[in-house]
């Protein structure tokens, strides 16, 4: 069952002390009076993923607006799972995220399996405050939103609680977003989540700043929250807007006959911003692009496109015991996220 948790702060200027985050991101500062030909996109995405069966899979994409891989990194082998699910569209402020990694029971040998799936995504676009009826230096003010939805999990078999200590599962992640209008105005958002399970080391799951501030029971029902962040900068027209976002995303398992071990994370961002009054819009000198609209930066939409986490979580022992290899693999990749991007 799904937990919709919404968290709505209000930022000023210089809001890098609202949230405590292990990640840094270095703004690229580009001065207010130059040419529109110094506007540019620049965008990495990055999938990896492998099983202990199965090569290194790796793909990368770079410099558009929108990063689409044709696939996704699945990996399916002997009892071992890695999957990626990594998609950019800043032509609609969205950013999506997935990334699953299960390991054991092995098919074929009692040795122990491994999987582990990563991705990260790099967004930065200059924009300027472009207005018909304001002249140039007026000063504006700018109301940009971001929300993020996320959910993750690292775990053991419930029906193995005498794991051995090589059995282990993992899930991390961290984000940083800047909005800056240069010297004028600027705010930052960061966070990161992680979770762990061992043998030897009982469950826990942590998160800071985007990604929420508690967790709750770390052996309770899967925890999907959205976090909605607001902040106001000032700007003037003919000035430049800069939008940033960086993120980057882990998970592992590793497990020995008959333990079942599994962690994953599902992140989506939404992002949108406008210019108070409406005389003024937030538009691209290289091609017009309109900066995306408020109305499509909140809880609702992020959680549409929130990647479906695996289930069931980790994989079943039982069905394996019943025979239902056939069953187990369509159910893993029914439950891998794999939706329209």
């Amino acid at each position: 069952m799904k937990i919709r948790h919404l968290l709505t702060c209000d930022f000023t200027l210089r809001l890098e002390s609202c949230m405590r985050s292990r990640f840094t991101m270095a703004a690229i500062l580009v001065a207010v009076g130059a040419s529109s030909a110094q506007a540019q996109v620049f965008s990495t995405l990055t999938e990896s993923g492998s099983t202990r069966a199965l090569p290194s899979q790796t793909q990368l994409l770079r410099n558009m607006r929108d990063l689409i891989p044709d696939q996704d990194i699945v990996q399916i082998a002997f009892g071992d799972e890695a999957i990626t699910l990594f998609s950019l569209h800043g032509s609609t402020g969205l950013a999506r995220m997935k990334v699953h990694a299960c390991s054991g029971p092995p098919l074929v040998d009692s040795l122990g399996g491994t999987a582990s799936a990563s991705g990260s995504v790099y967004y930065e676009e200059n924009f300027t405050i472009q207005s018909l009826t304001l002249p140039v230096g007026t000063p504006v003010t700018i109301h940009a939103r971001v929300t993020v939805a996320r959910s993750f999990l690292a775990m053991l078999d419930n029906r193995n609680p005498a794991a051995p200590p090589n059995a282990l599962a993992t899930s991390s992640g961290s984000a940083g977003i800047r909005i800056d209008t240069l010297a004028i105005g600027a705010a930052t958002f960061s966070g990161d989540f992680f979770g762990q399970e061992t043998g030897s080391i009982p469950r826990s799951h942590t998160a800071t700043g985007l990604f929420g501030t508690s967790f709750g029971d770390p052996y309770g029902p899967r925890v999907i929250e959205a976090n909605e962040f607001n902040v106001q900068v000032n700007g003037i027209v003919g000035g430049r807007f800069n939008f940033a976002l960086q993120t980057s995303f882990v998970a592992g398992s590793m497990a020995q006959n008959p333990y079942v071990a599994g962690g994953d994370a599902e992140v989506a961002f939404v992002w949108g911003a406008a210019v108070l009054g409406g005389l003024a819009e937030i538009r691209s000198p290289l091609d017009n692009f309109l900066f995306p609209p408020l109305a499509g930066a909140g809880p609702e939409r992020a959680l549409s496109y929130l990647p479906d986490a695996p289930v069931p979580e980790p994989a079943s022992a039982l069905l394996m015991l019943l025979g239902g290899v056939a069953v187990l693999r369509l159910a893993r990749q029914r439950a891998a996220g794999r939706q329209p991007h």
